[in-house]
């Protein structure tokens, strides 16, 4: 397996690595639940995808991944400067 620092760089240029993948979820039982509920809220659990409801659920996975990308940016920055400290 590469270091992380390394699959995160080859991250950058669109390279996954799949050690990397197998200790990362990208869906569990609440998030199955949440998109179940979500579905159902918005009338798209019965198979019948109205276009303008999909666009809505489309908009909200995008500010959902918008959010989980600004997360994982503030607890990097963070995680940074808890290192810096440390190493103080």
């Amino acid at each position: 397996m590469k270091s992380v620092i390394e699959a995160i760089r080859d991250s950058s240029k669109g390279f996954v690595n799949p050690s990397i993948e197998e200790i990362c979820r990208d869906e569990n039982d609440r998030t199955k639940a949440a998109v179940d509920a979500l579905e159902k809220a918005l009338g798209l659990d019965d198979g019948s995808y109205a276009p303008e409801r999909a666009a809505l659920l489309d908009m909200m996975t995008e500010l959902e991944s918008a959010r989980e990308e600004l997360g994982f940016l503030n607890g990097f920055r963070v995680a940074v400067r808890l290192m810096t400290e440390c190493a103080k």
